[in-house]
């Protein structure tokens, strides 16, 4: 048989890292998106789990009358977090 050659392509690394740390999370996508809608009036376009600064945390955009407001969330507590 012939082997075959996995290329980890940057958006399979993203999605892993993304699936990694929601797995670790106590919160749902779905939660924060209540959260931020319950902090920020408009429409919550966006919620990307990553690190910043070595800690799990969700940014999660909202767009509010033509502009665009950005959230964060800390992955295992579920907090609104400072930029």
């Amino acid at each position: 048989p012939k082997s075959v050659v996995f290329e980890d392509t940057p958006p399979n690394s993203r999605a892993s890292m993304q699936l990694t740390l929601m797995s670790l999370s106590k919160v749902s996508l779905q939660d924060l998106v209540a959260k931020a809608k319950k902090d920020q009036a408009g429409t919550v376009y966006s919620v990307k789990p990553m690190l910043k600064g070595r800690k799990a945390v969700a940014e999660v955009l909202v767009a509010n009358q033509g502009k665009s407001v950005q959230l964060w969330y800390d992955l295992l507590t579920g907090d609104k977090v400072k930029d």
